[in-house]
């Protein structure tokens, strides 16, 4: 182009001293020159713009555009989260981001012109490299987490990744190695597989002690009651032996209501859509048969639908037992009610309530403390009822009064509502009910 330009230039010039001497044959030197000159500027200075001047000005531009991507790819690395490595094709290091100085504890100055060995721990064997380094130098990108080692000497996890880079002919010219340090995630993987495990070692020795400890109770209670009914063919029924009796079958539904308990802790609930008004009926007429003298009314909509645990009826059947059957009035009364409510949030709401005793101040001062609830035996049903309960994303709450009696109050999500109280089985397990109760 250059070469083009200078015969251009030639050509006009030697054109314009033709035309002068043609048409101004006696024209003076000066003139002649200064006409000449001014010819040629006006000649010339468009092609050289259009020939020289202009494509420069775009390569600059050009030149200024890409270094200014350059500059904001580099911004890019510089402050990128994770670490990031460029090496030549032998795997010289050239290149490393703050990230890597954080993460390995290695300086820029340390590393550069070193091999990425440098932080190479003894975890992996040599064929895991060997690997590595046939899958990048045949074009593909590779992938592993991978143990290595920080300057101080601990180890660190990453996911790697090393992806090769070409140059025009296609060529490979050199590697990146992008790495995420996933040091903290991979130490609570192995947390939670610890108390995974912990949790089920735990769930086996309890469900052995449960048996052993039922299996006893059960044999110690045949041999009670064995000889309780001898005393009482001897001594006829007299209050001491009733008692006897009593205690004797309370523990046994105990023994019973620990290995429902068992079940209920131990397994996943399937949480599902139910109609309570069918269950709430059945258990009132159930119990109208088995106690006539109690006065059970209910006032329960045609249809009342729930989003809560298939162990619902359960937990139902519990407040319910325990309304009439620890009621010592001399008319028990038991009303039953079911509504939709909207306050905070749309819930189901069963209330059920007696006339029977209401819970002495001293028992909720001992569930007030710091113990183990479960060790409060007269209180099982109540927890295995508050569990169910929980679980389905409810409420459960004891308003009682020694003079009226006591309110259970059960609040469970509606189909639309999502189970979001955020609280599991665990969780549960060491919250206090909002009363208690003798359940």
């Amino acid at each position: 182009m250059f070469l083009i330009s200078l015969v251009t230039i030639f050509t006009a010039e030697v054109g314009i001293m033709f035309a002068i001497h043609y048409w101004f044959p006696n024209i003076d030197p000066v003139t002649e020159a200064f006409v000449d000159g001014t010819l040629l500027v006006l000649l010339v200075f468009p092609i050289l713009f259009f020939t020289i001047f202009r494509p420069m000005n775009e390569a600059i531009t050009q030149l200024q555009a890409q270094s200014h991507s350059l500059e904001t790819f580099r911004e890019a690395i510089e402050h990128a989260g994770h670490s990031v490595v460029i090496t030549d094709r032998e795997g010289t290091i050239e290149y490393i981001n703050p990230a890597v100085e954080e993460v390995t504890g290695f300086s820029k100055d340390e590393v550069i012109g070193q091999s990425p060995a440098v932080w190479k721990s003894e975890e992996h064997p040599e064929r895991f490299y060997e690997q590595m380094w046939n899958v990048i130098l045949s074009g593909q990108t590779f992938k592993a987490e991978v143990i290595n080692k920080k300057k101080n000497g601990d180890n660190f996890v990453v996911h790697q990744t090393i992806a090769p880079i070409f140059d025009d002919a296609g060529d490979i010219s050199r590697f990146v190695g992008i790495y995420q340090d996933v040091t903290t995630l991979k130490d609570r993987e192995r947390q939670l597989r610890e108390q995974r495990n912990n949790a089920r070692r735990l769930k086996q020795r309890l469900s052995v002690l449960n048996r052993i400890l039922r299996h006893d109770i059960r044999s110690g209670v045949t041999v009670i009651q064995g000889h309780a009914a001898i005393l009482e063919d001897e001594f006829g029924s007299t209050g001491n032996i009733s008692m006897i009796i009593d205690e004797i079958n309370r523990l046994q539904r105990l023994s019973e209501q620990a290995r429902s308990i068992e079940h209920t802790m131990a397994e996943a609930t399937p949480i599902e859509t139910i109609e309570l008004t069918e269950i709430l009926t059945e258990r009132v007429d159930a119990k109208r048969s088995a106690h006539p003298d109690a006065s059970l009314t209910t006032d329960i909509p045609p249809t009342l639908t729930a989003r809560t645990s298939i162990k619902v009826e359960r937990a139902l059947e519990q407040v319910l037992s325990n309304a009439i059957e620890h009621n010592d009035s001399d008319e028990p009364e038991v009303h039953v009610t079911g509504s939709i409510t909207a306050d905070p949030k749309p819930a189901v709401e069963i209330e059920i309530v007696d006339n029977g005793p209401g819970i002495p101040e001293h028992e909720l001062e001992v569930l007030g403390e710091d113990e183990s609830q479960l060790a409060h035996m007269s209180g099982l049903g109540l927890w295995e009822t508050y569990w169910i309960v929980n679980d389905s994303g409810g409420s459960l709450e004891f308003d009682s009064d020694l003079d009226t009696g006591t309110t259970v109050t059960i609040r469970l999500p509606t189909p639309e509502q999502t189970d979001d109280s955020g609280t599991s089985r665990t969780d549960a397990a060491l919250e206090q009910p909002t009363g208690v109760d003798d359940i």
